[in-house]
């Protein structure tokens, strides 16, 4: 499974990723810090990936995976 980690992640999060045997990129190394949600999405869909994001600051230890739908 192909992981996009978004930009409320840590980039850290790359290397622990990759290292477990997971494919990973970080949102910053492919796209622009200011995209809209469906700009993510759609690159997630694209390139047959799964949106990992933090859902929020009242919930620091959660992660959301999100698969778009094509």
């Amino acid at each position: 499974m192909k992981l996009l980690i978004d930009m409320n992640l840590s980039g850290r999060w790359i290397g622990l990723l990759n290292h477990a045997g997971w494919e990973a990129v970080h949102w910053s190394t492919v796209g622009s810090d200011i995209a809209a949600d469906s700009e993510i999405m759609a690159f997630a869909a694209e390139n047959e990936g799964t949106r990992a994001s933090r859902p929020g600051l009242h919930h620091p230890r959660s992660l959301v995976a999100v698969k778009s739908r094509r």
